[in-house]
């Protein structure tokens, strides 16, 4: 086996190994953010955002979702919030930024259970 093949097992190897970072946020949830600017959607003012605990059916949701992935982060954004995704498209950038940031870490542990490692050795 090439020394770079090598390598990568050893990395899959260590990352299936090691705790997911959904596990270790999971103790987080909710978490609220405070909006450094509040915004208006339909009608409804909004100062804050509480994000609960994500499930499955959210990942099924963003999997759904047309568009690009920061669309597919809206979706579970809003199913997080419980608020509608035209908030997101609201949003001053920093508290964007804020938002994007919780569903990053479970977007990168989410895309990394399907990979299958097996295929990343062939």
């Amino acid at each position: 086996m090439s020394k770079v093949k090598e390598a990568l097992k050893e990395a899959i190897e260590e990352e299936l190994n090691t705790p997911s970072k959904a596990d270790e946020t999971a103790r987080e949830w909710p978490v609220t953010i405070k909006l450094t600017v509040p915004v208006e959607v339909g009608g409804q003012k909004y100062e804050q955002l509480t994000f609960r605990s994500p499930r499955g059916r959210d990942w099924v949701r963003a999997e759904n979702a047309g568009g690009s992935k920061l669309d597919k982060m809206h979706a579970v954004l809003a199913s997080l919030a419980e608020v509608p995704e035209e908030v997101f498209l609201e949003l001053d950038h920093r508290d964007h930024l804020q938002c994007l940031e919780i569903a990053r870490d479970f977007f990168s542990a989410y895309e990394l259970a399907l990979i299958d490692p097996v295929s990343l050795l062939s």
